[in-house]
C-alpha cells in the first residue's frame, strides 16, 4: 500500500475511545469503546454537605458585618444609694436630758418656729427637783416686789391727788384773796379821796377835827387790812409754788421706785425663766420642709449631739450618689448615662432606672470615712446621676422610690466598634515591634 494512502486512524480521545474521522466506524463500536470495565466515574456531593457549606459562608458573612458594626460598650459597676438633691436637716439635741415628747411623725410639714420636740433637763437633790425649786422661788421673789410695786404706785397716785388738791385749794384762794384785794384797794382809794375831801370842809371851816381825824384812821384801818390780805396772797402764792414744785419731783421719785421694783421684777422673772429653761428646753423648726425620718422616741434619754429626725427642705429631687473606685474613674464625665438595679425592685424581674450623670466629684473617699449611706471598700469619687423618673412600675402598679434606697449601678464609660477591640491589641504590639 502507498505511503500515502489513508490509513484508518486508530487514535483515542481522552477517556480511551477512538475517535470516529469520517465516520469510518459504527456508531454501536464507538460507543463499546467509551464504556470501562468498571463503569463510568461520576462525582457525587452530598446534600447535607453543600447545606452546610452554605450555612458556614452566611455565618462568615455576618461576622463579618458583626465585627464592622457591632459596638463595644466598657461599663464600670459600683455601688449606690438614692438620696434628695438637698440634703435633709438633721435636727439633734442641744443639752443632754430626756426627750418628753416628740411633736411630729414622718411626713408631717413644718413651718419656721413650729415645735418638734421637747426635752426635759431637770436635776434633782434630796429628792427635790431642783430648777422647778429655783424657779418657784425666783417666782415668790417676783410676786413680793410685784406686790410692793402695786403699793408704790397706789402711794404715787395717793400723793398726786393730794397734792393736786392742794395747788387746787392754793389756787382758789389766791384767786379769792385777789379780788378781796382789789376790793380792798378800792375801799383805800374811796377813804382818800374821803380824807382829802374833810380836810378842805376842815380848812374851810365846814367839818370839825374830830371827823376828818376820824377819817384818816377809817382809812389807816383799811390800809392795814389792805397790807395783811396782800401778805396772805404773797404766802398763798409761796405755797402754791411749793406745791406745784413738788408735783414734778414726786412723781420723779415715785417713779424712779417704780421703774427700779420692774427691773427687779423683772430680773426676777428672767431667773424664774432660766430656771423652767433649764428644766426644759424646745426644739423648733428652723426652716420650712417635711419630716423624712423621726430618729428618737419620746421617753429616750439623749446626749448633746444626738440626732433627733431628719427634716427635709426644698424641692424633693431624688438622685443617686454612685460611689465608682478610682481605678474605674478616668474616662468619667458629665452626661454619661448610668443603668441603675434597685436592690428593693430586682432587675431581673422590673428592669433598671435609667439616669444620667450631672456631677463628678474631685476629692477622693477613703474607706471607713465616716458619714457615708454605704461602705465603701477602697478609694472612689462620689458621681450624682439625675435620674429619668421617680418611680418604678411594678405589678402593673406605680410605685415611687424613696430616700435611702441602695442601688446598684452600670456607668457607660467608652463605646467602640468591636473591630478595634480586636485589632488594637495587634496593632499596640506592632508598635512596640
Amino acid at each position: 500500500m502507498p505511503d500515502n494512502a489513508e490509513r484508518p486512524s486508530s487514535e483515542r480521545s481522552a477517556d480511551g475511545a477512538p475517535r470516529a474521522h469520517g465516520g469510518l466506524y459504527r456508531k454501536e463500536a464507538v460507543a463499546h469503546h467509551r464504556e470501562r470495565a468498571w463503569g463510568e466515574l461520576v462525582v457525587s456531593t452530598p446534600r447535607a454537605a453543600r447545606w452546610f457549606a452554605r450555612i458556614g459562608i452566611l455565618l462568615a458573612v455576618a461576622f463579618v458585618v458583626f465585627l464592622g458594626t457591632a459596638q463595644y460598650t466598657r461599663k464600670a459597676r459600683a455601688s449606690a444609694v438614692l438620696a434628695y438633691a438637698n440634703a435633709p436637716i438633721l435636727v439633734a439635741a442641744t443639752e443632754a436630758g430626756m426627750l418628753v415628747s416628740m411633736d411630729v411623725k414622718a411626713g408631717d410639714t413644718v413651718k419656721v418656729g413650729q415645735r418638734l420636740a421637747t426635752i426635759s433637763t431637770e436635776r434633782t437633790a434630796g429628792g427635790e427637783a431642783v430648777f422647778a425649786a429655783g424657779a418657784r422661788d425666783a417666782e415668790a421673789r417676783r410676786a413680793a416686789v410685784s406686790g410692793e410695786r402695786k403699793q408704790a404706785q397706789a402711794l404715787l397716785t395717793a400723793q398726786q391727788i393730794q397734792l393736786t388738791a392742794r395747788i387746787t385749794a392754793h389756787e382758789t384762794e389766791a384767786a379769792q384773796l385777789e379780788r378781796e384785794i382789789s376790793a380792798q384797794t378800792d375801799r383805800v382809794t374811796q377813804l382818800k379821796l374821803q380824807v382829802e375831801r374833810f380836810r378842805q370842809l376842815a380848812r374851810d371851816k365846814f367839818a370839825p377835827e374830830l371827823q376828818v381825824q376820824q377819817k384818816q384812821d377809817d382809812l389807816a384801818e383799811q390800809a392795814v387790812k389792805l397790807e395783811s390780805l396782800k401778805r396772805a396772797r404773797t404766802g398763798i402764792d409761796r405755797d402754791l409754788a411749793i406745791a406745784r414744785t413738788e408735783l414734778p419731783l414726786l412723781r420723779a421719785t415715785l417713779e424712779g421706785k417704780l421703774a427700779t421694783l420692774s427691773r427687779d421684777e423683772a430680773s426676777f422673772v428672767q431667773s424664774s425663766r432660766e430656771s423652767l429653761a433649764r428644766r426644759a428646753y424646745e426644739i423648733t423648726a428652723a426652716n420650712d420642709g417635711t419630716v423624712e425620718r423621726v430618729i428618737a422616741l419620746s421617753g429616750q434619754s439623749v446626749v448633746i449631739g444626738a440626732p433627733l429626725l431628719q427634716v427635709q427642705t426644698g424641692p424633693r429631687v431624688l438622685i443617686a450618689d454612685i460611689y465608682v473606685p478610682t481605678r474605674s474613674a478616668g474616662f468619667l464625665r458629665d452626661g454619661q448615662q448610668v443603668r441603675l438595679a434597685i436592690d428593693a425592685f430586682p432587675m431581673e424581674r422590673f428592669g433598671h432606672v435609667a439616669a444620667t450623670v450631672t456631677d463628678v466629684g474631685r476629692s477622693v473617699i477613703a474607706p471607713g470615712d465616716a458619714g457615708l449611706p454605704v461602705f465603701v471598700k477602697e478609694a472612689s469619687f462620689r458621681v450624682r446621676a439625675q435620674l429619668a423618673t421617680p418611680e418604678v412600675v411594678a405589678y402593673g402598679e406605680t410605685y415611687p422610690l424613696k430616700s435611702g434606697l441602695s442601688a446598684q449601678a452600670d456607668i457607660a464609660l467608652d463605646e467602640r466598634p468591636l473591630y478595634r477591640w480586636v485589632i488594637e491589641p495587634v496593632l499596640r504590639m506592632r508598635g512596640r515591634l
